[in-house]
């Protein structure tokens, strides 16, 4: 659940990155909240506590709607803070109930560190409700050498095909649930979609070098496109499969 927002995932990647780092460098920062999916509290993945994967201090939370317009899952709920001599409740607002609030986590400060614990019982999974997301970890065992070229050359990807790796430049791809996502490179959050399910089936995917090397890359006088940019720039692509041609019928009446 470390996610941004609509404007941070979909931003390019330094100026959003910003934000995280942000989190990261100041302690005091304790709570991201987020209503980009749509989605209730019920679920276990609406919550990622400040443990793991360079979150800092903060607790980051889905927060859903109040509104039967606007709600995926049939769930209408706003998150509210309560503050304490030790720190803070994250509760929930259950609009479908009076206004009947649930206390979901409970958060205590420990120098700069925060110290959280889950409150309630978590009815299912985002997975098992039908909204699937998957967050890469260092030892998964999914992690595949970019060395250049096709990526999947001995298989083709599917639904059920889990993989990761990096670009040169140090972005994060991976493939999930029948489509190619990037994932941020420092939190391995799921950011957003790079190549959907109808483009991806049946498809062999390759990496390729652009051959624009760091020096050329001058496409404004003050360099700021390239700032950020590696020695090596790569490019995903998808080839086309190559066309098969039936063998011609000989000619059974040749000219002399």
């Amino acid at each position: 659940m470390v996610n941004g927002c609509c404007w941070l995932n979909h931003n390019d990647g330094p100026q959003s990155r910003r934000f995280i780092e942000i989190v990261r460098e100041n302690p005091c920062i304790k709570g991201w909240f987020s209503g980009h999916f749509h989605l209730s509290h019920d679920y276990e993945d609406s919550m990622s506590l400040p443990e793991g994967n360079n979150r800092g201090a903060c607790v980051f939370a889905q927060t859903a709607v109040m509104t039967a317009r606007s709600t995926r899952d049939g769930r209408r709920q706003s998150r509210m803070i309560r503050g304490n001599k030790d720190g803070f409740e994250v509760c929930t607002v259950n609009h479908a109930k009076g206004g009947e609030v649930r206390v979901d986590a409970k958060c205590s400060y420990a120098g700069d560190t925060t110290v959280a614990e889950i409150q309630f019982d978590l009815e299912t999974t985002w997975a098992e409700a039908g909204f699937r997301a998957y967050t890469p970890q260092e030892e998964d065992g999914c992690y595949i050498e970019n060395a250049g070229g096709v990526l999947n050359e001995d298989e083709n990807w599917d639904e059920n095909t889990v993989c990761w790796w990096h670009m040169a430049d140090g972005v994060v791809l991976g493939v999930h649930d029948g489509m190619v996502i990037e994932y941020d490179p420092t939190t391995l959050a799921p950011l957003g979609m790079v190549v959907s399910k109808d483009e991806l089936l049946g498809r062999k995917v390759a990496v390729i070098d652009s051959g624009l090397k760091q020096e050329q890359c001058d496409v404004f006088e003050d360099g700021a496109e390239c700032v950020d940019q590696s020695s090596r720039e790569q490019a995903l692509i998808l080839p086309l499969p190559l066309p098969v041609f039936p063998t011609p019928t000989p000619n059974p009446y040749p000219y002399p």
